[in-house]
C-alpha cells in the first residue's frame, strides 16, 4: 500500500537477519506481538537484542504485561540497552526501578508514560471520531461475560470422590528425587539442585492433573495413561542401574514462565540428567514409584470407560449451542489442551456437520481459519465448506482475524489472564460487522475450584494487570472492576487543565494535545506554522504592551534552562 522496503520475518526465523549485512544495516526495527520477547534466555531474544542494538525500535503489543512487571523490562531492554536511564524516574537505573515496583515502593506508570503509547477503544472513539466515520468503522458493544457453572461430580458420575482420594495418595516420587538421595551425598551441587526442582515439580504435576481433570474427561484420561506408561518406563531404567531426572531448577523456571502447560508437561517427562544409583536409596525409590504406578493404573481403570453422553460439562456446552445467541451463529470455542480440542471437535461435529477443530499439530490450520472467517481473511469459500463452530487451542488466540464470529466460549480458563484477553480480541475488532460481542466462561464448581484456585488466581492477576497497565473491558465476570489507572488518566482521559495559582499542576493529556494540534493544522494553518517555528523548550507565551515577551518554562525533573 505504501511501497515501503519492508522485510518480514517470523519469530522462528529472526536469527536469519543476523546473517544478512544489508538487513543489519537498516535503521528501524518493528516488532509485532512484542510480548513474545519477554524471556531474555531464549535464542530468539538474544538474536533480536543484537539486531536492535543502536537502532530505532517500535514494539507493538496489546498485552505487554503477562506474568510480572519484568515482562516490560525485558521488552524495554531491546531499545534501552543500558541499565542506567535518562528517563526522569527514581531510582535512576531500570533494574532498581523494577525492583522497587516489585516491592510496592514504586508504580510502573511512573515509567510507562515516557515509553508507551496506548490506544483504548474509548480513546479512539473520542479522538479519532472523524477517522472512524470516514472509514465506516465502529467498535462493537461487548456484553458482560456469561458465567457457566457445572458440577464436576456429574462429569465423573459416581467416581469423582474416588479419583480425588486416589490422587491424594500419589507420592510423585519420580519428580521428588532429592527425597531419596543418601544423606552423605545431599551436599553435592549436582544433587542439591534436585531439592528445589523436586518441590516445584511435585506441585506442578499435581496442579496439571487437576487442570486436565477440569478441562475434559479425554484430557485427564490421556494424562493418567501417559503417567502409567512413564512410571513403568522409569522402573525399567532403575532396573538397568540408572536414576533419570527430569527438568532441573533453571530449566523448570523457564518452562513455567511460558505458561504453556502442554509443553511443560512434555518437558517434565524428558530425562535430562542421569545419576549413578549408589547415591540414592534405590529400594525405597522403587517401592514408592511402584505405589504411584498402582494409583495411576487404578485411576485409569476408573475413567477409561466414561462415555461422552455422561459428560455433564460437554452436554452443558451442547445445550448452550442450541440456544440464542449461539444457535445458528458462528461460535469460537477455546480450550487450553489439544486433547480437549480434539474431543470437543469430534463430539460437536457429530451434532453439527459445519463444526471442526484445530490445535498446534493441525496441518490445515490456516485453511480452517479461512473457512471459519472468510470475510475477515478475504477468502472465497463455497457455502458447503464454511465452518460455523470452530474448537481451538490458544494457537488461534493471537495474530489472526476471526471477526466473522462474535461469540467466544472459554471451555476451560487459562491460568494466564492475558490468554483470555487475546482470545476475545480475535473477534472484538473495529472491522467487525457485528454490533454485539458475547463471551461465555465455564467455571468448575467450588469443590474442584478449592483444589485449583483458578478463579481466585485469575481474579488476582487481572487486578495486577489493571494496576500496572489498565484494561477497558471485562473478560472474566460482570463484576470485574475496571481501573483507569493514573498513567492513562494522565495521558489519555482528555482532562483539560490550565495554569493555575499555587502548587497545583495542570493535567493536559497527550491525546488532547494531539487533537488540538491536528485541529489547528487543519483549521488555522497560519497559527500552526507559527507554533511549529517556536524555539525548543518554549511552553507558553504572551505578548506584552511594552514590546516585551514573558516566557513560561517548566523545570524540576528536567535540566535547568
Amino acid at each position: 500500500m505504501y511501497d515501503l522496503p519492508v522485510r518480514i520475518f517470523s519469530r522462528a526465523k529472526v536469527q536469519n537477519i543476523l546473517e544478512d549485512e544489508r538487513l543489519m544495516a537498516r535503521p528501524v526495527v518493528l516488532i509485532d506481538e512484542s510480548h513474545h520477547f519477554r524471556h531474555t534466555f531464549t535464542k530468539g531474544y538474544k538474536a533480536l537484542e543484537e539486531i536492535c542494538f543502536r537502532k530505532k525500535v517500535i514494539m507493538l503489543t496489546a498485552t505487554p504485561y503477562n506474568t510480572e512487571a519484568r515482562d516490560i523490562l525485558s521488552q524495554m531492554k531491546l531499545f534501552h540497552a543500558t541499565d542506567a536511564t535518562a528517563i526522569p524516574v527514581g531510582p535512576p537505573t531500570l533494574s532498581d526501578f523494577f525492583k522497587a515496583v516489585e516491592d510496592g515502593q514504586k508504580k510502573l506508570p511512573e515509567l510507562l508514560e515516557y515509553v508507551m503509547v496506548r490506544r483504548t477503544r474509548r480513546h479512539i472513539e473520542k479522538y479519532y471520531e472523524e477517522d472512524m466515520k470516514s472509514g465506516n468503522l465502529k467498535f462493537p458493544e461487548r456484553k458482560p461475560p456469561k458465567r457457566i457453572d457445572y458440577s464436576i461430580d456429574e462429569v465423573y458420575p459416581g467416581i469423582y470422590e474416588k479419583i480425588e482420594k486416589l490422587l491424594r495418595k500419589i507420592r510423585y516420587a519420580r519428580y521428588d528425587l532429592y527425597h531419596y538421595v543418601k544423606p552423605e551425598f545431599k551436599g553435592e551441587p549436582d544433587l542439591a539442585q534436585l531439592k528445589t526442582a523436586g518441590k516445584n515439580l511435585v506441585a506442578l504435576m499435581r496442579t496439571i492433573l487437576f487442570k486436565r481433570l477440569e478441562s475434559s474427561v479425554a484430557a485427564f484420561r490421556r494424562s493418567v495413561k501417559n503417567q502409567e506408561e512413564i512410571h513403568q518406563h522409569y522402573l525399567d531404567y532403575l532396573k538397568k542401574g540408572v536414576v533419570p531426572a527430569g527438568l532441573l531448577a533453571e530449566e523448570l523456571r523457564r518452562y513455567r514462565l511460558t505458561g504453556d502447560d502442554e509443553r511443560l508437561e512434555e518437558a517434565m517427562e524428558q530425562f535430562a540428567e542421569r545419576y549413578a544409583p549408589e547415591k540414592f536409596m534405590i529400594d525405597r525409590l522403587k517401592v514408592d514409584i511402584e505405589a504411584d504406578l498402582e494409583v495411576f493404573t487404578e485411576v485409569f481403570n476408573l475413567v477409561k470407560g466414561l462415555k461422552s453422553a455422561d459428560d455433564a460439562k460437554l452436554q452443558t456446552l451442547l445445550d448452550y449451542l442450541k440456544q440464542e445467541p449461539l444457535r445458528d451463529n458462528k461460535v469460537l470455542i477455546f480450550t487450553q489442551f489439544a486433547t480437549t480440542a480434539e474431543y470437543l471437535g469430534k463430539e460437536i461435529k457429530a451434532c453439527y456437520p459445519d463444526a471442526d477443530y484445530v490445535s498446534g499439530s493441525s496441518r490445515d490450520m490456516l485453511e480452517k481459519v479461512r473457512r471459519f472467517a472468510p470475510k475477515a481473511n478475504r477468502a472465497k469459500i463455497r457455502e458447503k465448506d464454511k465452518i460455523r463452530i470452530l474448537v481451538t487451542t490458544d494457537i488461534l488466540s493471537e495474530g489472526l482475524n476471526l471477526q466473522d464470529c462474535n461469540i467466544v466460549v472459554n471451555y476451560d480458563l487459562h491460568w494466564n489472564p492475558v490468554r483470555l484477553i487475546q482470545r476475545v480480541v480475535r473477534v472484538d475488532r473495529v472491522s467487525t460487522e457485528h454490533d454485539l460481542i458475547y463471551t461465555f466462561n465455564f467455571f468448575p464448581e467450588h469443590k474442584l475450584e478449592a483444589k485449583l484456585g483458578l478463579e481466585e488466581r485469575l481474579t488476582r492477576r487481572f487486578k495486577e494487570i489493571h494496576k500496572h497497565i489498565g484494561l477497558d473491558e471485562k473478560y472474566l465476570s460482570p463484576e470485574e472492576k475496571l481501573s483507569d489507572i493514573e498513567l492513562f488518566k494522565r495521558i489519555y482521559t482528555g482532562e483539560e487543565g490550565v495554569l493555575t495559582k499555587g502548587e497545583e499542576e495542570a493535567e493536559v493529556s497527550f491525546a488532547e494535545l494531539v487533537k488540538v494540534m491536528r485541529d489547528l493544522r487543519e483549521k488555522n494553518p497560519e497559527v500552526f506554522r507559527r507554533v511549529m517555528e517556536l524555539p525548543n523548550k518554549v511552553r507558553s507565551a504572551r505578548a506584552d504592551s511594552q514590546n516585551e515577551l514573558v516566557v513560561f518554562c517548566k523545570t524540576g525533573e528536567y535540566a535547568a534552562l
